[in-house]
């Protein structure tokens, strides 16, 4: 039997599964798509930081439901056996569910680790030949056609078909977006979220 504090687990699933669905909603609120030229290009810090939330959450919703990691060096045998047991409990919540877009670690980590992978970006550059003509960074394009040829994208959002490019990987935010909303949906029904969202949560603790 599962101890009474693993309802958190289900609360901070949910919790995240929330932040995504609003920074993704606030996300699309904010970058309109013209119908046809010309296109737009935005510069702006919050649509990047809400996107970067999302992301956030995502790696956060990943780790908790577990990626297959051994047992580390400074974990005990018994967190190593709770972490055993709160993975398989939360993917059999959540089973059924597509979390495809949810779980892949590609931008996430380039993202996370910005920094390694401009090196790496810079080192390579300082090599070889540019194979495009600049580097779009922190922007906002509505559609690729808004810059001809094509630039390199360092951290650029593309809202015609909602996906985010970090240098030679990118992300749906419409598929993350559906899959946080099914995810947070499941939770509900099964009364381990409630629906308004509300996450504050005082558990009596037994004695032994």
């Amino acid at each position: 039997m599962p101890h009474i504090l693993f309802t958190v687990y289900f609360h901070e699933l949910g919790f995240l599964a929330e932040e995504i669905r609003k920074n993704c909603e606030a996300i699309f609120a904010a970058t309109s798509v013209p119908a046809g030229p010309p296109y737009t290009i935005v510069v702006s810090d919050d649509v990047h930081a809400k996107i970067n939330a999302a992301l956030s959450a995502a790696v956060r919703i990943r780790n908790l439901l577990g990626t297959g990691r051994p047992r580390g060096p400074n974990e005990s045998q018994r967190a190593y056996k709770v972490r055993l047991e709160r993975c398989a409990t939360l993917r059999q919540a959540v089973e059924g569910i597509q979390l495809e877009e949810m779980l892949r670690s590609a931008v996430r980590n380039s993202v996370e680790h910005f920094d390694g992978y401009l090196d790496k970006e810079i080192g390579r550059l300082s090599h070889q030949r540019a194979t495009t003509w600049a580097a779009a960074f922190n922007m906002t394009f509505s559609h690729w056609e808004a810059m001809t040829p094509r630039p390199r994208p360092i951290r650029l959002y593309v809202s015609s078909n909602r996906r985010f490019y970090n240098f030679d990987a990118s992300v749906s935010l419409d598929l993350l977006y559906e899959e946080a909303c099914a995810l947070r949906e499941r939770l509900v029904e099964r009364g381990l979220f409630p629906a308004d969202g509300a996450g504050g949560l005082l558990i009596p603790l037994p004695a032994s």
